[in-house]
Parts: structure tokens; sequence; C-alpha cells
């Protein structure tokens, strides 16, 4: 049996279940089709197609290590995949599962074209640790609430094992000769200084963070400041790494710790990933979330529609240090701390009162992790309109959290160049001293004030 493996959000060969699963039932075609939808798709930034084809680059070299050739593809996969089926004379195409609404409508286009052309088509779990249908409450439905979900998952007994990667790679050797795409030409100029995202790196990246930094992930992954995140999240992204690697790992840490409060770090790390796995849930089971509220109530919100409010947010100008600080951030990196996107993610829905959907686009074109599920989650929490049993009046303070998360002023200074050498008593309140910071524009709006009317916007939804 011969058989394509179609490599997606998946580039690696280490814990590839889909992969695993191939090399295992006879020969492998490995190939990935560069689709327009991905590379010419607006809400998609030259950050995320840059790291894109730099990982699938580094995943053929690794490839190649095991006597094979990765066929690059460009064109849509429907076509592509089909061709590339009748060309390399497979039977059939194995991938692993996606659960984004395009991705689901876009792997049924190609089942429908291969079983056409007389091949079948094999999935496979491999994006999540539990996908939908395998966390449920004990009616049958789908959790709602992340912590009910997170107890659940925890006691799951059965977690997917980690496969080993193939040490030899079964490729016939007469199809060598296949035409490939050069993947060379396809990359692009990131706008950031973003970071190297292959699976070399993300291992290293794993092994580093579980044997330091984990033990303070507690307390420290609110601090900007600190390097207290474990920055796999771009990884888990393009699959350089895997959920159940990681999941496993930490576990084995875990087992390893007798420090209380070393083990409630690892802990809340595992908690952390359990996020994923909830949002990617909801994004399957309630695919409305992906244009509108989960709370359908709240699509009734008046949102603000001011460019000018918008832009300042976008380009760090809004006179709120901590936001700035974020927001540029974002711009030169292609990251943000995720404490400081809460921070940013609240300041434009209650502070600026603009729809949470601009702030998603935003975040997706520009941060290199952004997972169409994670993104959503993460802005309608904040939003207010998510899962949340009680969202729509948290509303942070900036200042406050400035001074409560990064007290010293440390990531505002490294961000803020026009704050750099201001005193630490005006760093977060600068406009209460404007004669100390002449070169840091006063707030574009008061937070009291937005605040009322935040809470006056949803409670007219509420009714």
């Amino acid at each position: 049996m011969r058989h394509l493996f179609w490599f997606r959000h998946d580039l690696r060969l280490h814990d590839n279940t889909g992969l695993h699963a191939a090399c295992a039932a006879g020969e492998v075609v490995p190939c990935v089709v560069l689709d327009d939808a991905f590379l010419k798709n607006p809400a998609i930034g030259p950050n995320r197609i840059s790291l894109f084809i730099r990982a699938v680059t580094s995943l053929g070299e690794d490839i190649a290590k095991l006597g094979a050739c990765l066929v690059v593809r460009h064109g849509r996969p429907e076509i592509e995949i089909p061709r590339l089926l009748k060309e390399s004379r497979s039977d059939g195409v194995y991938h692993n599962r996606d659960y984004e609404p395009y991705a689901i409508a876009r792997d049924e286009r190609v089942a429908q074209a291969v079983r056409h052309a007389g091949g079948n088509v094999q999935s496979f779990k491999d994006l999540v640790v539990f996908e939908g249908g395998e966390v449920l409450t004990l009616a049958g439905k789908p959790y709602t609430v992340y912590t009910q979900f997170k107890n659940n998952w925890l006691r799951q007994e059965l977690i997917p094992s980690v496969v080993p990667a193939p040490k030899r790679f079964p490729f016939p050797a007469e199809l060598k000769s296949l035409p490939t795409e050069d993947l060379a030409s396809f990359d692009v100029s990131p706008e950031s200084d973003v970071p190297e995202v292959t699976e070399h790196s993300g291992r290293r990246r794993l092994k580093k963070f579980l044997a330091s930094t984990v033990f303070d992930y507690a307390t420290t992954r609110n601090q900007p400041a600190i390097d207290g995140t474990s920055q796999l999240s771009a990884h888990l992204k393009f699959g350089t790494l895997s959920p159940r690697t990681v999941v496993a790992q930490a576990r084995k840490t875990l087992e390893s710790v007798r420090h209380p409060r070393s083990r409630t770090s690892v802990e809340t790390f595992i908690a952390e990933l359990i996020w994923r796995d909830f949002f990617f849930q909801i994004l399957a089971e309630f695919p409305h979330v992906s244009s509108g509220a989960f709370r359908n109530q709240y699509d009734s919100i008046k949102w603000l529609t001011n460019a000018a409010y918008l832009k300042a947010w976008q380009d760090g100008k809004t006179g709120y240090p901590i936001v700035d600080a974020g927001m540029r951030q974002l711009k030169a990196t292609g990251w943000m701390h995720n404490r400081v996107r809460m921070i940013t993610a609240s300041f434009l829905c209650k502070d600026l009162l603009i729809d949470w959907r601009e702030g998603e686009r935003h975040f997706s074109r520009l941060l290199i992790d952004a997972e169409p599920s994670v993104n959503n989650g993460n802005w309608q929490w904040v939003a207010g309109t998510g899962t949340d049993a009680q969202p729509f009046f948290r509303i942070f303070n900036p200042t406050a959290q400035g001074k409560r998360f990064d007290p010293d002023g440390v990531y505002i200074r490294t961000w803020v160049p026009e704050l750099k050498d201001v005193e630490l008593e005006c760093i977060h309140a600068p406009w209460e001293s404007p004669l100390l910071c002449p070169d840091y524009a006063p707030p574009i709006v008061d937070h009291a004030t937005q605040r009322k009317k935040a809470l006056d916007l949803y409670q007219a939804a509420r009714a």
C-alpha cells in the first residue's frame, strides 16, 4: 500500500499521529499544499506566512535526512491532492484532523475529490489532546464552562500516547523526481523580529522551560517583564511541537516535584494547556462563534465606530503605558505577553467601546501564534461575550493592571521609549505629571467615564 501524508498544522516528525499510522501502513509520500486561501488571506500577515514556509523548509530537511522527499504543491488542495495521488500512484491520503469551519469544509472537498479519483481518506486526532465528543458532561453534551471541562479533562485516564518519529521513511525511491515547488520563492519578509519556529527549536524550548521556568510559572507568568511564560504557543500553532508531548513531559515533571509551590506552578501550566483544548471544542461545537458572540444577546451591543481610536490602539498611542507597551511589543515581535493581551483587549472593548472582532482581526494578522479557536476564545472571554459565567462587568483598569503586574515599570520602559527615563511614581499615570513626561501623549479617553459607558452598553444588550 502507498499513501500520501498531507502535512498541515503538524509540521514535525516526532509524535505525529497520522504520520505514524501512514508509515505503519506502507509506503508514504509526504506532501504540503501551499493554498492561496492562506498565502493571500488579508487576515494573515507576513509573520505567520514566513514562519510557515520556514517550518516547512525545516521539515523537508528532516525528511531528506531519512532518505525521502517532501513534495510541495501550490494550488487548491481539492485539485492538487487528487493530482498528486494519481502522479504518485498512491491508494489514498492520510492527514490529521482540523476543527475550524474553513478547514472542515476544505477537508470535505478534498475527501470527495479523492474518493472520486478512486482513493481513500483517513484522518486522525493530533492537533489537540482531546477532541469534541471525548470530554462531555454527564448528559453527553459539550462543556461550555472551562472549570468543569478542566476537571473532567484531568480525570481522563486514557491520555493519548506519544508516538515516535519514523527511524526511516518508507518513501518509494522511483518518486524522487516528482515535481515540487521551490519553497524559497514563497517566503516573504516578516513585518516583525520573529523567532525560529521549527521542530528542533520547539523541543529545545520545551526542555529548557520544564527544567527551570515552569517551577515559578504560577507567579511569573503574569509579569510581562520576566520571561515566565513557556513561549510554546507558536510551536503548538504550527504543530512543530505536539500537545501530547507537552502534556506528557509536564506530567513527568510534576511527578518528580515535591515542593508545593513548584507543584502548583506545574499544575497551573497544565491547566493553561487545557484552555487550548477547551477553545478548540467550543469552536467545533458552536461554529457561530467564528463570526459572532457565543452568547447571542451580546450581538446587539451598539459598539462605537471610531477609526482614530482604533488606530491609536493598534499603534500603541492610547496614553495608557501598559496598553501602549503591549501593542508596540506585538508590532515589533509578532507576539505579546498573555497578561498584556488581556489588558489591551479589555481596553479596546471596554474603554474604547470598539467591537471585539476588530481586535480579533488585528491580533490574527500580527500574532505568530494566532489560532482561530484560541484567538476567538480569548477575545470573547475578555469582551464578556463568550462562555464565562460572569463576564460583562469584568473591566480591567489599565493603570491598576500596570502597577500590579509591572510594578517597577520595566516592561513599559522597554517598549515605550518616551517613558524610559521617567521616575517610577510617574510611569503608570504620566498624565498626572505632564511636565515630567513631555514626550508622552495624554490618554485618549478617561477610564472611569468609559467604564460606566461600557456597563450601560452591556446592560442595554442584556435587556
